[in-house]
């Protein structure tokens, strides 16, 4: 049964196709998740970075679609922290105006990425963050890119900032008119 997995990339793909589209017809989300995300970082695997971020095939989108639909947003973005071990964040940049139900679309698909980030550092170092609220800040630009990203109260962005930006710079939003920043603010209950 595990014979595919010792077979050629390009064989191999046609494999994990058949098993997500099984997967997906069966009703199991979870697993048309793994076999959709694996197919996929197979099948980019040699894309420089910048594009793999942001490349998800329509039946990685579909198995993502019922795993998130079963388990709540952001549920194909932690697993493609597993399977990837970065997320594959869909991009929402283009041409348009920018709404409130935008930013919620992008924020439901990318915030469990800073949400790992927030409590990895929180767990490496308990002490400063017991009963804080870490609020985490940053601007939208017209481009809908993230500028000026900032981790409040300051003295936690020493160990914070860092794990932030990371993921920051890779979350795209829809674009907005010419003069339209929008300020995002997530925060953070760590008890």
């Amino acid at each position: 049964p595990t014979a595919w997995r010792q077979t050629p990339g390009p064989v191999r793909q046609v494999f994990l196709r058949a098993f997500t589209e099984s997967a997906l017809m069966a009703a199991d989300p979870e697993a048309a998740a793994t076999w959709a995300l694996q197919r996929d970082a197979l099948a980019y695997a040699d894309l420089p970075e910048e594009e793999r971020r942001y490349r998800r095939s329509s039946l990685a989108s579909r198995a993502c679609a019922a795993l998130d639909a079963a388990h709540g947003a952001g549920a194909c973005a932690r697993r493609q922290l597993v399977t990837h071990g970065y997320p594959v964040l869909p991009t929402f940049s283009g041409p348009g105006r920018r709404t409130p139900e935008d930013v919620a679309r992008v924020h439901d698909q990318v915030l469990v990425v800073l949400e790992t980030c927030v409590l990895r550092v929180a767990r490496a170092n308990p002490e400063p963050f017991r009963g804080v609220q870490v609020r985490l800040t940053w601007t939208v630009d017209p481009a809908g890119r993230v500028v000026r990203p900032r981790v409040r109260p300051s003295r936690l962005s020493d160990p914070l900032q860092a794990c932030v930006d990371g993921p920051l710079a890779w979350f795209r939003y829809p674009a907005g008119a010419v003069d339209a920043y929008h300020a995002v603010e997530v925060p953070y209950v760590l008890q």
